[in-house]
Formats: C-alpha cells, structure tokens, sequence
C-alpha cells in the first residue's frame, strides 16, 4: 500500500495543478481500493487469533466448592452458578462455617501487589417477605477474617465484616438484579455496585492481604424457599 501511495500521490498532486479534477479523483480512488484491501486482511487475522489470545487480561476462572453437601450450589457454567435453599435447615457464617460458597481465586505469594477485579451479576429469582439471607462477594484475608459484600434479603446492599460487624455499611436495595464487583490492590479495596462506587471513600482497608474470593449465600433462622442466579462471574488481573 505504501508503494501504491509513494506513486500516486504525485500524479494526484499533478493533476490538481492542472485542474483536471476527474483525474485526481480517479487517483484517489487507487488509494481508497488499496486501504479496503489492507482492512479485509487485518480484520482477517483478527478473527483467526482465538479470543483467549486478544484478550490477555482476563483470566479462566475455575472454582472450587465448600459446604454443599446439601446441594445448595449449581454449576450451571463456566462463568455462573445458583443457590437454592428448600429446607428449614440454617446455612450460616456467623459463629460457625456452614454457608455453602464457591472460591475462584486463592492468593499465591508471587501474586500480591497486583491488582485484581473480581465480580457478578446477581438476580434474585424466588424469596418470600421474610426470607433472612445474604449473598454475594466473599473475601478471606491472611488472618483468616471474612468479608461479604451482597445483598441482604432483597432490601439492601451492605458490607460485613462475618462474626464482628453485621453491617459496616448499607444503602437501601430494591432490584432484583444487581452487578457487584471488587477491586483489590494489597489490603485495600474498591466495592462497586453496577459499576458505581459503594462507598465514597476511594478504599476500603480490610486487615490483611486478601488470599480468598469467592462467591457465598448465607442464610438466617428457619429458611424460607429462596433461589439465586449469579451469572458472568468474572476475574481480572493487572500490574
């Protein structure tokens, strides 16, 4: 293209001195010809390179399961799961370890200082008026303390720290659907809530390095039926 280029342009630039306007157009139509050519063959090479390759920053994201003997948890993906609770039995978090969750990411020491993201979406399909639960991001530090960030029975959005602080901070929630994300860097953190910042201040500082994230449901007193989708589970990593 750059020959065709090199070539042309001074016959194009020839042919406007003269005034011969027919003939610059038909010079500049060479050049035009040539950038759809060189377009058709890069947009080629594009659809040949798998998406895995284009898109280097976005990791696989494999999960391993805890505290589903009840079968509380579906796989339905790669990339999503469902809770649902039928019985009267008690999945909670606070005094013991029984709610059942899924971890997709455990902190290697080689991977601390890097910035990593990590989120859902999450749809609330069946709860009654007086289902007790709460689902969402779950974080484990290196000194073995847990932090939800979720929805609290389909009326709110709050952050707690399990078995210290039920409700380190809460805003009011209606809607079903709801994106919850978490971006770390070290011992500092970034709660978003479809895209938007949960907290006005920039961080929140948890008491150590983050070494688990997850996705949890935890439920409170006698269980009433309550179901759960959490679709697009994602992970990025960065520098």
């Amino acid at each position: 293209m750059l020959g065709v280029i090199q070539k042309v342009v001074p016959q194009i630039t020839y042919q406007l001195y003269k005034k011969n306007y027919d003939r610059a157009n038909e010079k500049f139509e060479l050049i035009i010809e040539e950038e759809t050519k060189l377009n058709d063959v890069l947009l080629k090479i594009y659809r040949a390179f798998p998406e895995s390759q284009m898109r280097q920053e976005t990791i696989e994201v494999h999960q391993a399961i805890y505290n589903n003997q009840d079968n509380n948890i579906e796989i339905t993906s790669d990339d999503s799961l469902s809770f649902k609770f039928k019985t009267e039995k008690t999945y909670n978090n606070w005094f013991s370890d029984e709610a059942p969750r899924a971890i997709y990411f455990e902190k290697k020491e080689e991977e601390i200082g890097k910035k990593i993201i990590f989120g859902a979406d999450f749809e609330v399909i069946k709860q009654t008026v007086d289902s007790l639960y709460m689902v969402g991001i779950y974080v484990k530090t290196k000194k073995d303390s847990k932090y939800l960030f979720g929805i609290h029975s389909g009326n709110s959005i709050c952050i707690e720290r399990t078995g210290v602080n039920a409700e380190l901070a809460r805003v009011p929630n209606l809607d079903k659907e709801v994106r919850l994300d978490i971006e770390v860097i070290g011992n500092k953190v970034i709660l978003l809530r479809n895209g938007k910042q949960f907290l006005e201040d920039d961080n929140f500082v948890l008491d150590d390095q983050i070494v688990e994230l997850g996705i949890t449901c935890k439920t409170c007193g006698a269980v009433k039926p309550i179901e759960i989708e959490v679709t697009n589970i994602t992970r990025r990593e960065s520098e």
